[in-house]
C-alpha cells in the first residue's frame, strides 16, 4: 500500500473533489454514520476477525479488498441524494450492522464536551461522486468539530462552505522532507496536508493530550489548530491520509490585505539551516535560520559551509512584556511536545 507520500495520482476523480464532498456528507449525518463505522482507533481485533463486517480502510487495503467489491457491507450516499444497493439517502437514520437504527442524536450537540469515546469514534461512510464509489473515514469527528468551535471560532456552516462549496487548491509537494503534498481552501484560510501512513496512529494516539492543552491554553499556545483528520480511499488508488489546519499566514479582513514578504522556519539549529540562491530560484520560498540571522557559521541542505557575516545579530524587538510571555509560550506548547516524545518542530515568522 502506498503512503500519502507517494501523492494524488491522475485520475476521474480528484482527491480535492473526494475529500470536500467527504467533509460535508460527515456533517450531514456523522451520528447516523458512525452507528455502522468502522473499527474505534487502537481495537484489538485483528483482520481476520472481521471478516462479513464492516471494516476500516485500513483493514480492507490490507485485505487486498478494493472499492467496489461484494464485501462491502456498508450503505452507500450518493451525491444526487440516491442510495446505493438497499441503503439510504444521506440525513435518513442508518442501522448499525448488529445494532438498532438511530436517528440524529446528541453525539454531535455544539454544548457537549467531548468524552474518552468520542476521540476513539470513526465515522466511516461509502459514497459516490460522478459515477465512481469510494470509501471516507473521519476520525474523532465531534472531537474536531469542538476544537473548531472552541478554539478557533468556526461553526460547522462555516467550515463546510470553506471546505466544501468552492473549489480546494492543490498546491503539490511541499518545501519539506516529508514529501507530503499541500491543498489550500480557496479563501487561504484552512491548508489540507497530506499525513504518511507511520504518522496517521501517532496524531490519532496524542488527539486527547493535545485537545487538553489546547483547551487549558486557546489563546497562547502557538500550536497548529488540527481541525479533521481523514482517510479517502479511491478506486485501485492508495489511501490518502489528510489533516486540515489552520493557515497562519492568512491574514483576516477586506482587500487590500498586509502581505507577508517573507516566511522563516526556524529550529534554532545552524547546521543545513541555509536556503541557497538556487534552491530561491527553483520555488522555495521559506527560508531557515542562518537567512533570518547570517551571522553565524553553519551549513546549507547539501553540508556547504556558509560563513558567519560581521555584525550583530539580527533580533525580533517586540517589547520586553510581550517577549516574556512569548517565551512562556514556547516553553508551555515545547513540555507538551515533550511529553509526547515529538522532537523535530519549528517556529513559523512571517515578515510583513
Amino acid at each position: 500500500e502506498g503512503g500519502a507520500g507517494d501523492g494524488p495520482k491522475e485520475g476521474p476523480l480528484g482527491i480535492c473533489e473526494a475529500l470536500s464532498y467527504g467533509i460535508d456528507m460527515v456533517a450531514q449525518g456523522e451520528d447516523q454514520a458512525a452507528a455502522w463505522g468502522g473499527l474505534e482507533s487502537g481495537s484489538e481485533q485483528d483482520a481476520t476477525s472481521l471478516r462479513g463486517s464492516t471494516m476500516t480502510i485500513d483493514h480492507l487495503t490490507e485485505e487486498g479488498v478494493d472499492i467496489g467489491a461484494e464485501r462491502l457491507s456498508t450503505p452507500t450516499m450518493s451525491k444526487d441524494g440516491e442510495g446505493g444497493r438497499g441503503s439510504p439517502s444521506a440525513g435518513e437514520p442508518v442501522a448499525a450492522p448488529g445494532g438498532p437504527s438511530r436517528a440524529r442524536s446528541d453525539s454531535m450537540d455544539p454544548c457537549r464536551v467531548p468524552e474518552a469515546d468520542d476521540f476513539r469514534r470513526v465515522a466511516q461512510l461509502s459514497l459516490e461522486l460522478e459515477g465512481q464509489e469510494y470509501l471516507f473515514e473521519a476520525h474523532a469527528p465531534f472531537v474536531f468539530q469542538s476544537i473548531r468551535r472552541r478554539f478557533f471560532m468556526m461553526e460547522d456552516e462555516e467550515y463546510v462552505q470553506t471546505m466544501c462549496r468552492e473549489p480546494l487548491k492543490m498546491v503539490g509537494e511541499g518545501e519539506g522532507k516529508s514529501g507530503c503534498y499541500f491543498m489550500f481552501s480557496k479563501d487561504q484560510r484552512l491548508i489540507i496536508k497530506s499525513v504518511r501512513k507511520s504518522e496517521f496512529p501517532f496524531l490519532v494516539r496524542i488527539l486527547m493530550g493535545y485537545y487538553e492543552h489546547i483547551e487549558a491554553n486557546t489563546f497562547h499556545s502557538l500550536l497548529p489548530r488540527y481541525l479533521g483528520l481523514y482517510k479517502i480511499k479511491l478506486p485501485n488508488r492508495p489511501v490518502e491520509r489528510l489533516v486540515v489546519m489552520n493557515n497562519l499566514f492568512h491574514v483576516p479582513g477586506p482587500e487590500p490585505r498586509p502581505k507577508i514578504m517573507q516566511k522563516f522556519d526556524l529550529k534554532g539549529s545552524l547546521l543545513k539551516r541555509y536556503v541557497t540562491d538556487e534552491e530561491r530560484n527553483a520555488g522555495v520560498s521559506v527560508l531557515k535560520d542562518l537567512n533570518f540571522c547570517q551571522h553565524h557559521n553553519g551549513t546549507d541542505n547539501k553540508g556547504n559551509t556558509i560563513k558567519a557575516l560581521h555584525g550583530p545579530c539580527r533580533k525580533l524587538r517586540i517589547g520586553k512584556l510581550r517577549w516574556s510571555s512569548f517565551v512562556a509560550n514556547i516553553m508551555n506548547d515545547v513540555d507538551f511536545l515533550r511529553a509526547h516524545n515529538i522532537m523535530d518542530y519549528s517556529l513559523l515568522l512571517g515578515e510583513g
